[in-house]
């Protein structure tokens, strides 16, 4: 499939808005993440995970902020 897509003001950036079958096929809605990873080809798109890393700092962030109601629960 080949689809032309037009560069677009978004903000104070630029980007491009994905066709809903483009978002189906992904299996990706509003608020998820893509990768856009470079191969010999040209580019290639798909649904992004958060890596570990930003995980973890998300964990680490409740375990912060909420430490008394998860000790409350662990006892």
């Amino acid at each position: 499939m080949s689809k032309m897509l037009k560069i677009v003001p978004i903000g104070d950036d630029l980007g491009v808005v994905l066709p809903p079958e483009v978002l189906a096929q992904l299996r990706a809605e509003l608020g998820d993440t893509v990768k856009l990873e470079e191969t010999e080809s040209g580019y290639s798109l798909s649904k992004g995970q958060p890596s570990l890393d930003d995980m973890m700092a998300v964990a680490r962030e409740v375990m912060r902020k909420d430490w008394n109601i998860l000790r409350a629960l662990a006892q």
